[in-house]
């Protein structure tokens, strides 16, 4: 049994997910938590889609997969054209191990230790050098030299690159 990417109409993923489910087969929605602040105070929190407009299904391609094309809710099996083609063996599974109670921990590629020499490579103060401070998951804090002052700046890791001595 292989792993295929079923495409699906905007906004129907789980209801597609339902469907394919009870037409028996294996499926699987990766989801991740958004947060979002509400104007009087408080946060909403919600899972939503890691990935809008797919999900996963899991069959033989002996079986009768084709219901999934004909699923409501379903734009179809990827690629379009002829049998649709199986996503590499452990794809899936490593996806899944990846998932903790809704919220998505993704391995971090890069290595920043407290010193580590940065440079910040988008917002306000694009293109600043600085040092971080500590690193909390996905999240940087560190100080950059600002008009003979040193301050504060909290950035994603995804905003700074590191700089090689």
């Amino acid at each position: 049994m292989h792993w295929y990417v079923a495409q699906t109409k905007p906004n129907a993923e789980r209801a597609a997910l339902a469907r394919i489910d009870n037409q028996g087969f294996k499926v699987y929605l990766p989801q991740k938590t958004k947060s979002s602040r509400l104007r009087h105070g408080g946060t909403l929190t919600r899972f939503e889609p890691l990935f809008p407009g797919y999900l996963f299904a899991a069959f033989d391609l002996d079986a009768r997969w084709q219901a999934i094309n004909y699923t409501r809710g379903v734009i179809g099996l990827l690629p379009e054209k002829a049998a649709p083609l199986p996503l590499p063996a452990g794809a899936v599974e490593e996806l899944m191990a990846r998932e903790d109670g809704g919220e998505f921990r993704w391995p971090s590629m890069v290595k920043i230790a407290a010193g580590a020499r940065l440079r910040l490579e988008s917002g306000p103060f694009w293109g600043h050098l600085g040092s971080c401070l500590e690193r909390k998951g996905e999240r940087i804090k560190m100080l950059i030299a600002l008009l003979g002052q040193t301050i504060r700046v909290e950035a994603s890791l995804s905003d700074v690159s590191v700089v090689e001595n």
